[in-house]
């Protein structure tokens, strides 16, 4: 079954025998909870039931797993918005790229006379700028 986050819309492949009645997803992107049913008229894949009498993966044996309700999940913090720390890096990263083209002019003009000692065609590009 298909399902997509109400939030953010991001779509998922949720295989139908994990749903079964009804199952509450997480966004794996935005953290947001829902619960996602099967569409109407649609019964529920049926699980396969060990024998009576052996033991399951939880080490209890078949039929007592039902009589036991299982504990609800520890809640999670919601995480906080990487978008400030993004907003914080991408201007420190054009600050110091002005920063870097400001330098590279600055030097350009005040070792002009060295430069155009060193490499004559440079000349021409103070010729142009005046």
């Amino acid at each position: 079954m298909r399902v997509s986050c109400p939030a953010c819309d991001t779509t998922y492949d949720v295989p139908d025998r994990l749903i079964g009645a009804g199952r509450r997803l997480r966004c794996a992107r935005c953290d947001h909870d829902w619960m996602v049913r099967p569409p109407p008229g649609t019964e529920p894949a049926p699980q396969a039931e060990p024998a009576v009498g052996t033991e399951s993966p939880t080490g209890l044996a078949a039929g007592a797993a039902e009589a036991a309700p299982l504990p609800a999940p520890p809640s999670r913090p919601k995480r906080a918005s990487r978008a400030p720390a993004g907003v914080l890096g991408l201007w420190l990263a054009w600050v110091a790229s002005v920063g870097a083209v400001g330098l590279a002019v600055a030097g350009l003009w005040l070792f002009r006379v060295e430069l155009s000692l060193a490499w004559p065609p440079i000349q021409r590009l103070y010729a142009l700028l005046g």
